[in-house]
């Protein structure tokens, strides 16, 4: 391990960084002073392994086409595997191979499950095969006259003869008032068929008398065509090695993780020579899995780290820093310090034991308590929770953040529960005087409507009395957070959430209007 020292201008960065955080939450920030314990420099190293396959599309299109290599009938398989093995032991193939991956950002560093295509290595191999429909003769039997060159005749229906025209097959004509036999068809009722002149069958049209037609399978060729795309590609597999680094180097490279110190730029890495001996890259085909050599790239690049002290609440904190830019991977829980003592009377608050506007107030005293309870009733919880981790990144896992933020958030609930209690029984007297009047009163009868749409309009009390109940309850919370958040110096124009206050207006309602329209029959039965 090399040693290495960050420059004073950043300690002092980072330093200021800590203290604008800290501004307003209770701590002496003239007592912070972030000093550098132990820091240095060590080597990370990677590889990005790579294979090679080759993919292999085939396609049957009927008739005889050409595109590529034409081969001999039944030998696509061999052909396949033959092209395989010569592909992937190609000279210029790793070359190649390694060029692709240093054109991928980070020049390949960290690329997993990467596929890269070699088109310019695509091979189309075409494979005639005799059409199975027609065994390469090109030609099928006509369906139509099932090869014998004529069908029936659909005039006369193979009987070679049909009706008489002029008697239409009574076989007598009337003539000066007398019946006479037909002198068309001498009496007999039918006449020689002029469509197939008695012979009761015609030549076949579809075929024209030839018993075959063009086989449609291939086209009248008699061959139809294989097509096997072959496209080679390389997919890769990426190795960070953490194994080797030392203890507090390892435990920073696992923090942030060596892919997202190289992506943001904290640490440059370098393509190096591989000191084992480079494998020779063999065939790989499906049907072998276990001739199948990877090759890799390899990958070195310094790793700077430091960690440091701060002494924040009478409590020593480490901050660590990794990298080029000073990445901080560990900052102690200071926040979560700060914030304890007040979270904790915030818990009892919504447990009943302690007067939670008094626990809000006195939380408040800190900024970030301040910007917490004024995002309440404007952004639901997890934007808040996003929010703060990105106002306040050190000192406090999200975990934290999420048990803070839900604490406050219930808190205030319990703070103004009182008076949004009373704005449900307000809420409900309310739609219970609605109720009498429309349904005992007669006021619903003054609406001429069929008798089938009343129970559409008898619904109209139902919504009027779950509005007015929720306005009521948004009012009288409103009421108490404004005057709550104006003691603690936060201004704003937002309700807080109703909680079950809510739910139970909407039951409420519910209930009494089902026993409004019930009673009626009820009192009938």
């Amino acid at each position: 391990m090399k040693d290495h020292s960050y420059s004073r201008e950043f300690v002092k960065k980072a330093e200021t960084q800590i203290k604008r955080q800290l501004d307003g939450n209770d701590v002496d920030l003239s007592t912070i002073t972030l000093t550098v314990a132990r820091e240095g420099i060590d080597t990370l190293t990677a590889q990005t392994s790579y294979k090679f396959d080759c993919k292999v599309d085939t396609k049957l299109e009927k008739g005889k086409s050409i595109r590529g290599n034409v081969i001999k009938s039944g030998t696509l398989d061999t052909e396949i595997k033959r092209y395989i093995e010569s592909f992937t032991t190609k000279d210029t193939l790793d070359i190649l191979a390694k060029d692709k991956i240093k054109n991928l950002p980070l020049l390949g560093f960290g690329s997993d499950k990467t596929i890269i295509e070699l088109s310019a290595e695509k091979k189309i191999f075409t494979e005639h095969v005799n059409c199975s429909a027609c065994h390469g003769k090109g030609q099928s039997q006509c369906q139509k006259c099932q090869g014998k060159t004529r069908i029936q005749c659909q005039k006369c229906f193979g009987r070679g003869e049909s009706q008489c025209p002029l008697c239409h097959g009574h076989r007598q004509i009337q003539s000066g008032g007398e019946s006479k036999q037909c002198y068309e068809c001498m009496g007999r009722g039918e006449v020689l068929c002029i469509n197939c002149q008695g012979k009761r069958t015609v030549p076949c049209q579809q075929c024209h008398m030839k018993g075959h037609t063009t086989c449609h399978n291939c086209k009248g060729e008699g061959l139809n065509t294989n097509f096997a795309t072959l496209s080679p590609f390389i997919i890769t597999s990426a190795a960070i090695n953490v194994q080797n680094l030392e203890l507090d180097t390892k435990r920073m490279a696992g923090k942030i993780g060596g892919l997202e110190l190289a992506s943001g730029g904290h640490i440059q890495m370098k393509v190096v020579e591989p000191t084992e001996t480079k494998h020779e890259v063999r065939a790989y085909y499906e049907d072998d899995p276990e001739d199948n050599t990877k090759t890799s790239l390899f990958y070195e690049g310094a790793f700077a780290w430091a960690v440091a002290h701060v002494k924040i609440k009478s409590k020593q904190h480490d901050i660590t820093f990794a990298g080029n830019k000073g990445a901080v991977c560990e900052s102690g829980n200071f926040m979560e310090l700060v914030i304890d003592p007040y979270l904790q009377k915030m818990d009892r608050a919504t447990r009943g034991q302690v007067n939670a506007q008094d626990a809000i107030k006195e939380a408040c005293t800190l900024r970030v308590s301040r910007e917490t309870f004024s995002m309440i009733g404007v952004l639901k919880p997890k934007k808040i929770m996003q929010q703060l981790y990105k106002r306040y990144p050190l000192g406090w896992t999200k975990n934290t953040i999420k048990a803070y933020v839900t604490t406050c958030y219930n808190t205030l609930k319990i703070a103004t529960r009182r008076l949004r209690y009373t704005g449900l029984a307000i809420g409900l007297l309310v739609s219970l005087v609605g109720f009498y009047l429309w349904f005992v009163t007669g006021l619903n009868v003054n609406f001429a409507i069929p008798s089938q749409y009343k129970i559409l309009l008898d619904g109209i009390p139902l919504i009027v009395g779950i509005t007015v109940t929720f306005i009521v309850i948004k009012a009288t919370g409103f009421i108490t957070y404004r005057a709550l958040m104006k003691d603690i110096g936060i201004k704003s124009k937002k309700a807080p959430p109703t909680g079950m206050a809510g739910l139970y207006g909407f039951v409420g309602n519910l209930i009494m209007w089902g026993g409004f329209i019930v009673y009626p029959y009820l009192k009938n039965y």
